[in-house]
C-alpha cells in the first residue's frame, strides 16, 4: 500500500500495550504495517485510572487528529460505547475478551442475572452491536458470541493470536543430562486446569527423570501448591514469574511444553491459549486439548499433540507417548514451527488483519 494512501486507525485500549497484554501488542504490529496508526492508551496501575486516561486522549485526539477508523484494543468495550457516542468514525472492536464471558461463565464472580451480570452483558451486546466488525480469537469464539448475544455472524472476523518473533525463537540451549522437563507457564486461572497438570504429575512419579516445571503466579497457585504437597509429588517445581526474556529461555530448557486450556471449562473449548503460539515458535512439541478451537488450526500428530479435556490419565499418556517416540515429538515441533510461521507470524497477522479491515471499510 502506498504510503502516502495509507489510511489513518485511531487505536484506544484500556489495557497496557506490553507483554502483560500481548494481544494489544500484536494488533499494533500488524496495523503498523499498512496503516497510519495514532495510539491512545495507558501504562497507569488501575484499570478504572487507564479508561479514564484513555477517554480523555480520546477525545482529545477526536478534537486534533484526522483518522478514517477506531480500533478498539483489548478489553475495550467500554471506550467502543464511548467512540460511538463522540465519534460516526466505523469502529472496529477487538473481542479477544468479553467481559460478561469472564465475569460470569469463565471465573463466575457474578452471577449472570446479577446486576453486574446484566450490566456487563448489556456492555458486549451495546459495543458488538456499534461495531462495524468484531475480531475474535477463534472461529469458535465467533459462533459462540454470535448466538449469545444475537449478533449477525458476518461481522465477526477471526484473528488468531501469534507470537512474539523477537522474543520467542528457536535457540539451542544446555540441557541437564538424565533430566526429561515438561514445562507449562501462566496465570493459574480454573480455566487453565493445572490441577490436571498435577494429577498427571502423579500418575508418572515413577517415570525415572521425568520432571515437571511449573512457572507462574494467580488466583490459584497456592491450591496447585496444597494439591501437588498433598499427593506428596517430588517431581514437580512452581517457580515465580520471571521476564519474557527470561521465559524464553526456560521454555529452551523443556522437551515437550504444554499449551492447554486442559480443565473442562466451557470457554477451554473455545479459545487457543497464547502459551501455545509462544511454544511453537520455539519449535518445541506441544500438548494441547481437542476441541473446536484447536481443531480449527491443529492437526493431531502432525503440528500438535492432543489430548482429552480435563482428563489427566490421556495427558500422562500423551507425555509418555512423547517421550518414548522421538521421531514422532521432533516431527510435531518441525510442523508446528512451520505452521507458525506461515499462520501466525507478525507478517501474516498484518495481512489478516488489513484483509479485514479493507473489507468491512
Amino acid at each position: 500500500m502506498d504510503s502516502n494512501k495509507r489510511m489513518r486507525v485511531l487505536f484506544i485500549c484500556s489495557a497496557k500495550a506490553d507483554h502483560y497484554y500481548p494481544r494489544n501488542t500484536q494488533v499494533l504490529e500488524a496495523l503498523r504495517k499498512n496503516f497510519t496508526v495514532i495510539q491512545v492508551s495507558s501504562s497507569r496501575s488501575t484499570y478504572l485510572a487507564r479508561i479514564s486516561h484513555v477517554l480523555l486522549g480520546f477525545l482529545k485526539a477526536a478534537l486534533t487528529q484526522k483518522f478514517d477508523f477506531i480500533y478498539t484494543g483489548f478489553l475495550a468495550q467500554p471506550l467502543a460505547v464511548f467512540a460511538r457516542i463522540f465519534s460516526a468514525k466505523p469502529i472496529i472492536l477487538d473481542a479477544f475478551v468479553s467481559v460478561y464471558d469472564v465475569l460470569c461463565l469463565d471465573r463466575k464472580d457474578f452471577q449472570a442475572y446479577s446486576l453486574i451480570g446484566k450490566l456487563s452483558f448489556w456492555l458486549d451486546k451495546i459495543s458488538f452491536s456499534f461495531a462495524r466488525a468484531i475480531i475474535t480469537d477463534t472461529d469458535t469464539s465467533a459462533d459462540f458470541f454470535s448466538l449469545i448475544f444475537n449478533i449477525r455472524r458476518d461481522k465477526f472476523h477471526t484473528l488468531y493470536m501469534g507470537g512474539e518473533e523477537e522474543i520467542f525463537y528457536t535457540r539451542q540451549t544446555k540441557q541437564i543430562p538424565g533430566l526429561f522437563t515438561i514445562f507449562f507457564h501462566g496465570t493459574y486461572w480454573p480455566l487453565h486446569g493445572i490441577e490436571y497438570i498435577i494429577r498427571a504429575a502423579k500418575l508418572l512419579e515413577d517415570v525415572e527423570g521425568l520432571r515437571f516445571i511449573l512457572l507462574g503466579r494467580g488466583k490459584e497457585k497456592a491450591k496447585m501448591i496444597n494439591l501437588s504437597e498433598g499427593l506428596g509429588l517430588r517431581n514437580i517445581s512452581f517457580l515465580d514469574w520471571v521476564s519474557y526474556e527470561h521465559l524464553a529461555e526456560e521454555i529452551a530448557k523443556a522437551d515437550i511444553c504444554l499449551g492447554g486450556h486442559f480443565s473442562r471449562h466451557d470457554k477451554a473449548a473455545r479459545v487457543i491459549s497464547g502459551k501455545t503460539y509462544a511454544y511453537l515458535a520455539m519449535g518445541k512439541p506441544v500438548i494441547v486439548s481437542d476441541n473446536p478451537a484447536t481443531r480449527e488450526v491443529f492437526t493431531h500428530l502432525e503440528n500438535v499433540y492432543m489430548c482429552s479435556l480435563g482428563d489427566e490419565k490421556s495427558l500422562a499418556e500423551s507425555i509418555v507417548i512423547l517421550k518414548d517416540n522421538v521421531e514422532l515429538s521432533k516431527a510435531i515441533a518441525a510442523n508446528g514451527l512451520v505452521l507458525f510461521r506461515e499462520k501466525f507470524s507478525h507478517l501474516s497477522s498484518a495481512k489478516n488483519i488489513s484483509g479485514i479491515i479493507n473489507h468491512v471499510l
